[in-house]
């Protein structure tokens, strides 16, 4: 519906302000933002003059998305565990508010996709295990709830970061050890390998 789009205004705002803190973008690069739900990082990366392709697996995101105008150079179906892109077709991706709900080893195939078809950097959001809001869902999934929220360490992101050729640039969090959003750009420390793939390009 319309309402999950705009349900949260303060809150698009503060996450708006901490991408600010962490984007490597230059302008005219192209950026490939998966998932994209219903486009709300579109006016972020078109204030910072890139090209945008847009990518979620919910058919429903990407229709509202389209209908509400939020539509960027591209927007496809697709699973950011398999992105049917080729190897560093792409200036940058954004992977915000997705890396959490995946359990560590789907996170990792996500952070490994995105590093693939980046030529030059990569931001990721994801929930840290050392806050109130972790330790306050670890005590529900003690008590028997089902877990639906995974957390991450920086140190484990950048690991897996550096297996594919990218180095930390920049992480912040909205409150550091309270609240469990955390953000991080990384940049390639090395020459993208030569592209082999026909798959789709922007």
């Amino acid at each position: 519906s319309r309402n999950y789009a705009e349900r949260n205004p303060k809150r698009a705002q503060r996450e708006r302000e901490l991408l600010e803190r962490v984007w490597p973008g230059k302008p005219n690069e192209r950026v490939l933002d998966l998932p994209c739900g219903t486009g709300r990082l579109l006016p972020f990366l078109r204030d910072h003059g890139h090209q945008v392709a847009q990518g979620d697996g919910a058919f429903a995101m990407l229709s509202q998305a389209n209908s509400r105008g939020m539509r960027g150079e591209m927007l496809f179906q697709a699973n950011a565990l398999q992105i049917p892109f080729g190897d560093a077709c792409v200036d940058g991706v954004v992977m915000f508010r997705f890396l959490h709900h995946l359990p560590p080893e789907a996170a990792k195939s996500a952070i490994a996709e995105a590093c693939r078809v980046a030529s030059r950097f990569v931001v990721l959001s994801f929930f840290h295990p050392c806050s109130m809001h972790h330790l306050q869902r670890r005590t529900r999934q003690l008590l028997g709830t089902p877990a639906t929220r995974f957390a991450m360490t920086l140190t484990t992101i950048k690991k897996i970061a550096k297996r594919h050729g990218f180095e930390l640039q920049q992480s912040t969090a909205q409150l550091p050890f309270a609240r469990d959003l955390w953000l991080a750009s990384f940049t390639r420390s090395e020459i993208p390998p030569v592209r082999t793939s026909t798959k789709a390009e922007i």
